[in-house]
């Protein structure tokens, strides 16, 4: 079935059908924990995403097409290192992927995946990270199923007194 799905690099004319699966993402991981804050003006971040991901040499967004549309994207980042800070490991990170329910355990996220692991590569990373949220049960097995495993935890708190 993922043979029908071409991956490549997002166009500016993806952006409408990029935010809608954006969208998606964010309300699946409020699904997961309601808890979780919806940032102010959601769309508008969303959006200078997908424009860093389509015009900064530093991030790859790719999408997944297949005939009727786009179906599954992903978003990475080669950090560059600090000025001065010559042999210190260059990092990454894949920031965000997302698969349309009824294309998932095909191995379409393997596929984005991969890609994004060769453009980090390709610009040096040493290391690559992702976050996943505590309750995504299927997107933590999938992430150690690639061979990533548990380095930190994030322990957050409202701002409020």
């Amino acid at each position: 079935m993922t043979d029908l799905v071409e991956i490549r690099n997002a166009r500016r004319q993806d952006r409408a059908a990029l935010l809608r699966m954006w969208v998606d993402l964010v309300e699946y991981h409020r699904g997961l924990d309601a808890a979780l804050p919806v940032p102010a003006e959601l769309e508008r971040g969303l959006r200078q995403q997908i424009d860093r991901g389509t015009e900064l040499a530093s991030h790859q967004l790719q999408v997944a097409e297949t005939g009727p549309g786009l179906i599954g994207f992903s978003l990475s980042e080669a950090v560059p290192l600090p000025s001065g800070k010559s042999g210190v490991p260059a990092d990454g990170w894949i920031h965000e992927l997302w698969v349309a329910p009824a294309w998932r355990r095909g191995g379409l996220g393997s596929r984005l995946v991969a890609g994004a692991l060769s453009f980090l590569r390709a610009n040096g990373v040493e290391r690559i990270s992702v976050r996943v949220e505590a309750l995504n049960r299927p997107g933590l097995d999938f992430w150690r199923g690639r061979g990533f495993a548990e380095r930190a935890r994030i322990l957050e708190r409202d701002a409020s007194p």
